[in-house]
């Protein structure tokens, strides 16, 4: 199974899907991946920030780079 940071993705209800932005097939065959035993770690900060890092994405947990308040 491959993570997706939700940033990456969005759904699209007619076509009942969900989409994926600036992510093609082979950084999908690269990307980060787990598999059912790995469930447990899935959140895991390390984890997180190496699927995050992976797709280009900011840190998880900020709102943006201009505040970094937690939510």
């Amino acid at each position: 199974m491959v993570p997706i940071p939700y940033k990456s993705a969005e759904v699209d209800v007619e076509q009942d899907a969900i989409v994926l932005k600036n992510v093609d097939k082979q950084m999908l065959e690269k990307a980060p991946n787990f598999s059912d035993e790995d469930w447990a770690n899935i959140g895991e900060p390390a984890f997180e920030q190496k699927v995050n890092s992976y797709y280009g994405q900011e840190k998880p947990g900020y709102r943006s780079e201009e505040k970094k308040e937690k939510y």
